[in-house]
């Protein structure tokens, strides 16, 4: 057995973990501070991560000509509140969704994938997600900023809502946005 202490940055979809190698079989990654990810990968189950037991404390803020956003008090992180493109919901690939998401300008951006699984609610499903803050959010994937290690110039995480689970997305494929900014940008 073999454990390792990691001290990294959230806002680069980097965080403090713990990681127990319990050998050729299974992996466990347990990160304090932003809730506890689940992450257990073996051959058969790589792809997927979950984060469990986050509590959140969101103010929704009033729409005010901007799009209307919801302030993330744990996280620190400022979410728009729709996932819609110019009032409509719709599916777009990878480079569709970055510029979408950089389109609402001051700082938007798409999320890392630590930064999408934080929204994540494992208490409920269909989708996975505090209905309250986020309304009509569908039971889908949705794309993150995060490069996937083994192809990172053609694929991305997507993170699934339907259940809570992170997986790979071609970069052509379509998935929906949910971006995201910091509460204070940089210079500001």
């Amino acid at each position: 057995m073999q454990i390792t202490l990691e001290r990294t940055d959230l806002s680069k979809d980097e965080y403090t973990k713990l990681t127990i190698d319990l050998g050729s079989s299974l992996d466990l990654t347990i990160t304090p501070g932003i809730g506890q990810i689940a992450s257990a990968c073996s051959a058969s189950s790589a792809w997927s991560t979950r984060f469990v037991g986050l509590d959140h404390s969101y103010k929704a803020t009033p729409d005010t000509g901007a799009a209307p956003y919801v302030h993330d008090t744990h996280t620190g992180l400022i979410w728009a509140r729709t996932y819609a493109v110019n009032g409509e919901a719709k599916r777009m690939d990878h480079a569709a969704a970055v510029k979408q998401a950089a389109e609402l300008g001051d700082h938007w951006r798409l999320p890392t994938r630590t930064e999408l699984l934080t929204l994540v609610d494992d208490t409920t499903y269909e989708p996975a997600i505090d209905k309250a803050a986020f309304p009509d959010t569908p039971s889908e994937w949705f794309w993150t900023s995060t490069p996937v290690a083994w192809d990172p110039s053609s694929t991305a995480w997507i993170v699934y809502f339907y259940n809570s689970l992170a997986g790979v997305g071609r970069h052509g494929n379509e998935a929906f946005v949910r971006a995201v900014r910091v509460a204070s940008p940089p210079n500001q």
